[in-house]
């Protein structure tokens, strides 16, 4: 959760306090819990990271562990790298989650541009995937946690594409961790497909 407080006090010329700006909030909830993990959100001179309040009443046990296996995977793939490359606007700041990024320009200590890549459903099906492969390996009970119709059918996609360019399951869990958005890309490559956002598309075709 977070919040924008238009009327704090101007952030002190530092790129480790401007990238690291934290605020919250707190929002009822309804007896229908479902726990998300959300992207950093960017203001003009501040980002502000979101992570989940896990400490929701009123849920089943198991869901609730499943939900926090699926937030933790996609509160661990998250890294924050420096574009090797200077710009004549500034330095490139790029801030990873899982094969989403986005490319975060900082001039003269303010955030000037943002270039966002992002594949929600791909993205939102791996980290269910390697949640799966985790929970089921370390608690050893079926990961059930649950989808509507759609999102079964683009798993059941994705997984026979999984099955065709991973011959072990745990490199995908490596390498979505790891934010190692080219390994991943270059295996679809291998099955025919140009790049992530051709396979984003396969997804949300019927």
């Amino acid at each position: 959760m977070y919040f924008h407080d238009k009327d704090e006090k101007e952030v002190e010329n530092n790129l480790d306090t401007i990238m690291n700006t934290v605020g919250k909030i707190n929002v009822p909830v309804s007896d229908n819990i479902t726990l998300e993990v959300s992207n950093p959100v960017y203001e003009y001179s501040t980002v502000l990271e979101v992570v989940p309040n896990m400490n929701i009443p009123r849920i089943d046990k198991e869901q609730y562990e499943m939900q926090l296996y699926y937030n933790l995977v996609k509160g661990m793939s998250r890294r924050k790298t420096l574009e090797n490359t200077m710009r004549k606007d500034g330095l490139y700041y790029i801030f990873h989650y899982g094969i989403d990024c986005k490319k975060v320009c900082v001039t003269g200590n303010q955030i000037s541009i943002i270039n966002s890549i992002e594949y929600p459903v791909l993205n939102n099906l791996l980290a269910y995937i390697v949640a799966q492969l985790l929970y089921e390996n370390i608690e050893d009970k079926p990961f059930t946690l649950e989808l509507d119709i759609e999102q079964e059918r683009q798993l059941k996609k994705l997984k026979y594409y999984l099955s065709r360019c991973y011959h072990n399951t745990w490199h995908l869990v490596r390498e979505y961790l790891l934010c190692n958005e080219k390994k991943i890309t270059n295996r679809f490559k291998n099955l025919g497909f140009v790049n992530l956002r051709q396979v984003e598309m396969k997804m949300k075709r019927n």
